[in-house]
């Protein structure tokens, strides 16, 4: 009884106090129970595409999993060994799960292009009813977590990962500029980062809520190919029906998670947006520019916030006002500017 009570204080009760993570594990309770119920009746029907909707059920609970436990880990408090928190972790997931969907489809148009070329015997009495009762599941689990997926906003992160550094090709733009820009590396300090906590946290919730969403997305797109298949088997009596419709779902999962990927990737390596970029090289050739700058080194810029070290030939203050000034009409007003006199 006693450890009952431990496990609810430890595991149970932080998931159902959270409204997000206790969407997920109740939904994982659903998914995973049906799972059983669907590859149950895939093997008993011999249908490649319940069994691979199946199989990816169980990938889906697996991802639910992830997801549960990173978004769990990512409300941690800071310490000296994390100084950054575990705020990371639900992009990392969402990025484990875009993996884990580029494997399954993978998987599934291997599975059915053998189909193709030696297509078997299905039993399709009581698939229709099965398929139907795993789209009414999956319909649940986009509907719980489709909110999460439209407000997602990949790209817009703060600079709570204050490490984050401008690439070089960023900023050469002229052979002026590219001599007064001298690379190194340094740490910067962000005494803001707790202003943006909020919004940083919001967006690594929806790269693991995305991921989520996706995985369940499939499910359903799954579950629709298998009932339109298992319709056009009865009406056609063609059993290729089958792979064909998890080659084509397969495809869709696919290209529906490259942009989940490509997002996840970038908030992991701190990559400033095509925009974000373009207006901060426009206003560090200004800067390096201005009357009495020498150069301008160690920048480290990341959406809102950044640092540099600007060595000038005469008055200080005045360049770092104007500095400031330039950085913050772009958006980076969250910056340590450091002027050196030569």
């Amino acid at each position: 009884m006693m450890t009952l009570l431990n496990l609810f204080k430890i595991f149970i009760r932080p998931v159902l106090d959270d409204p997000n993570s206790r969407r997920i594990f109740l939904f994982l309770i659903l998914n995973l129970s049906f799972m059983f119920v669907q590859m149950t009746y895939g093997i008993i029907t011999n249908s490649l595409g319940l069994i691979s909707d199946s199989v990816h059920m169980l990938f889906d609970c697996i991802a639910l999993a992830i997801g549960l436990l990173a978004s769990l880990l990512s409300h941690r408090p800071k310490d000296l060994k994390y100084p950054h928190g575990f705020s990371k972790v639900e992009t990392l997931s969402g990025f484990a799960n875009g993996v884990f969907l580029i494997l399954i489809s993978g998987t599934i148009i291997f599975e059915a292009v053998g189909r193709l070329r030696e297509p078997e015997e299905m039993n399709t009495d009581k698939l229709l009813l099965v398929s139907i009762m795993g789209l009414i599941v999956n319909l649940i689990g986009v509907v719980g977590f489709g909110h999460g997926h439209a407000h997602h906003h990949g790209e817009n992160e703060d600079c709570n990962h204050s490490h984050a550094h401008l690439h070089a090709h960023s900023v050469h733009s002229t052979d002026k500029l590219a001599a007064k820009f001298s690379p190194a590396i340094s740490q910067f300090d962000d005494h803001h980062s707790s202003l943006a906590h909020s919004h940083h946290e919001h967006d690594h919730h929806d790269h693991n809520t995305h991921g989520i969403f996706l995985h369940i997305l499939a499910d359903t797109l799954g579950s629709l190919g298998v009932i339109i298949s298992t319709l056009l088997i009865h009406r056609f009596h063609w059993l290729g029906f089958d792979p064909l419709a998890s080659i084509f779902i397969a495809v869709l999962i696919f290209l529906s998670v490259l942009p989940l990927l490509s997002s996840s990737a970038s908030s992991l390596l701190l990559v400033n947006n095509g925009k974000i970029e373009h207006n901060l090289r426009d206003v560090l050739q200004d800067i390096s520019e201005m009357h009495g700058v020498a150069a301008i080194q160690r920048m480290r810029f990341y959406n809102g916030c950044g640092s540099l070290v600007i060595k000038v030939t005469g008055e200080t203050e005045g360049v770092r006002r104007l500095v400031r000034r330039r950085l913050e009409d772009v958006g980076f007003k969250r910056c340590v500017i450091q002027v050196e006199r030569l």
